[in-house]
């Protein structure tokens, strides 16, 4: 081989290598490119959560049987909201005045740590006239006051004359739906007052129906 030929063998020789050297310093820098990332939705979301966290869902939220749903009461707040459970009451008491008389009343306590909601109130009771001078139908103003707010009030009752016999006996009714509510701890009173004159024996009963609460 001739120095001509050596020459230009030795100048084809580092042509190559350096052509080589910058194809892997090219493929370095390629491999040192961030790659793209498919990311596929899990059930399972892996988070540290701290402070206030509001997750807003869109659509109807559904849970499968056998899965649970955690909340740790020493790190979130949980009020449970539903409707309480119903305890129905009632009660019912007799009803007499006798002349000279006019009023008729009696008190019920509400159970410590119960509300109580009257839904229903309802009685019967009968008066003896008196004679000639003395109404069949006389005005009766009739009353059921519950406390609830600290304030006290007396809520008038309608009461009906249903009959009259033969100038000597007299018939009337209550029957009325409520929505009273009366708070613990305090009285409710049901009363009777004949208007205008003496009771000359009124006698029957009355009844109280509803249901009791849980205070909050």
């Amino acid at each position: 081989m001739t120095r001509r030929h050596e020459g230009t063998h030795r100048f084809l020789t580092a042509i190559a290598a350096a052509l080589a050297t910058a194809a892997l310093a090219i493929s370095g820098a390629r491999a040192d490119e961030p790659k793209p990332v498919t990311v596929v939705n899990t059930p399972t979301v892996q988070a540290q959560q701290s402070g206030p966290w509001t997750v807003m869902v869109q659509g109807g939220l559904s849970l499968a049987p056998g899965n649970l749903v955690g909340i740790d009461p020493a790190q979130n707040m949980v009020r449970l909201v539903g409707l309480p459970a119903l305890q129905p009451y009632q009660t019912s008491t007799s009803l007499f005045i006798d002349y000279p008389d006019d009023t008729w009343q009696s008190t019920l306590a509400v159970p410590a740590g119960k509300v109580l909601i009257i839904e229903y109130v309802s009685g019967s009771f009968t008066k003896k006239i008196g004679g000639g001078s003395d109404p069949t139908q006389p005005p009766f103003l009739f009353t059921v006051t519950t406390t609830a707010g600290g304030q006290s009030v007396a809520h008038v009752v309608p009461v009906r004359g249903v009959f009259d016999y033969a100038g000597t006996e007299s018939w009337f009714q209550i029957a009325e739906p409520l929505r009273l509510y009366a708070a613990t701890g305090t009285s409710v009173a049901v009363k009777l007052q004949h208007l205008f004159s003496a009771g000359y024996q009124i006698a029957g009963s009355i009844s109280l129906s509803g249901q009791l609460q849980d205070a909050p």
